[in-house]
């Protein structure tokens, strides 16, 4: 929830003017997300205030107006040679204030769906710096026997799935440790005494 509210709803309050009119002909805005987390996707429902009409000169015509829920699911992805997760819009919903789905012409559908798809899909993670933590701390479990192949098993550390989970997302990490040289003895580490 932190990481949507940061990056999408940044206005006062918790609200994202998703669209605005200059001209006050129209405009979306959302408030109040709730996030939560469903077959693996993040599903972000917030309160929507919507209104549209007809600009011409200084008039408004047709001026239309809905409030109620959008619900949006994101799918994330992982970013192909790069640890950056993307979210991907992968359905939208639109409900009335009693949690009925609302129903829309497609017009008005095509509307709200062409601003909230590409605003809600700007939500990423950039993972470059816990990618390198983990570089720099697997050295120093590393059996002794593959420290002369370190460098190749820290370049394989890999982002392999993401799911969101309980209000966290989960990341499972890829590496590959090559076998010791032939002839390695492999020893036992002597266990930490009290002070270590």
């Amino acid at each position: 929830r932190r990481l949507v509210v940061a990056q999408v709803f940044t206005e006062p309050g918790e609200s994202a003017v998703i669209w605005d009119d200059p001209l006050g002909c129209g405009g979306l805005t959302l408030t109040k997300p709730e996030v939560t987390a469903k077959d693996g996707k993040l599903v972000i429902r917030s309160d929507a205030d919507a209104r549209w009409g007809i600009s011409v000169g200084d008039n408004c015509l047709l001026p239309v107006s809905w409030d109620g829920l959008v619900e949006v699911v994101d799918e994330p992805t992982i970013e192909p040679g790069r640890p950056i997760v993307h979210f991907r819009v992968v359905d939208t919903t639109l409900y009335r204030k009693n949690g009925r789905k609302a129903g829309f012409a497609a017009r008005f559908w095509g509307w709200i769906n062409g601003y909230v798809h590409p605003r809600m899909a700007s939500i990423s993670v950039d993972l470059h710096s816990p990618v390198e933590e983990l570089r720099e701390f697997l050295p120093l479990v590393l059996p002794a026997a593959y420290v002369g192949d370190a460098e190749a098993t820290l370049a394989s550390v890999t982002l392999d799935a993401v799911r969101v989970e309980d209000g966290a997302l989960f990341i499972d990490v890829e590496l590959t440790s090559p076998d010791p040289a032939p002839g390695t003895v492999p020893f036992e580490e002597p266990p930490l005494d009290v002070r270590e």
